[in-house]
């Protein structure tokens, strides 16, 4: 059945996950191309191996993927970076947890890979004393839209184009 939980465990990413986070996230950008197609370009992959070799070794970013907790395949996975904004006369100092990428193969939505990738970074954000975890959505991408709002995100920016 479709519906089924799925047991899982998320992970770090390491070397080896390339191809398969490199097709994942490059899912989610084709979905941006459809839509957006005079920003976002077709391309055939989403980073270069080199890029994602630099990405794991920087300081404040982050991929996971998720698994089948008895399994190497991937399901699904995120990118996220940690963010300090120093105070001054304008702002408070805040630190918040920002959510670069997050995607879950066709084939494993509705199965609450995707809510468990939030829950993940709802912990990692309690974990380091994180204030807040943003994220960007696109007005067309309802099913996305609609998801975050389930999980108890609150629309607090929005951009308008002209």
């Amino acid at each position: 059945m479709a519906n089924n939980k799925i047991d899982l465990k998320i992970v770090k990413c390491e070397i080896n996950d390339f191809k398969e986070i490199d097709k994942l996230f490059l899912y989610v950008h084709n979905i941006h191309v459809n839509e957006r197609y005079d920003n976002f370009k077709k391309t055939d992959y989403f980073f270069s191996k080199e890029k994602y070799e630099n990405l794991l070794q920087e300081k404040d970013t982050y991929l996971y993927v998720v698994k089948e907790k008895e399994g190497e395949k991937i399901l699904g996975g995120l990118q996220f970076r940690i963010v300090d904004i120093p105070e001054n006369f304008l702002v408070y100092k805040r630190k918040y947890l920002f959510l670069d990428v997050i995607g879950v193969f066709p084939q494993y939505q509705k199965r609450c890979v995707g809510k468990n990738l939030i829950e993940f970074i709802k912990k990692f954000k309690i974990e380091h004393k994180i204030d807040t975890i943003l994220l960007n959505v696109w007005n067309f991408n309802k099913p996305a839209l609609n998801f975050y709002k389930k999980l108890g995100f609150k629309i607090r920016h929005m951009t308008l184009e002209l």
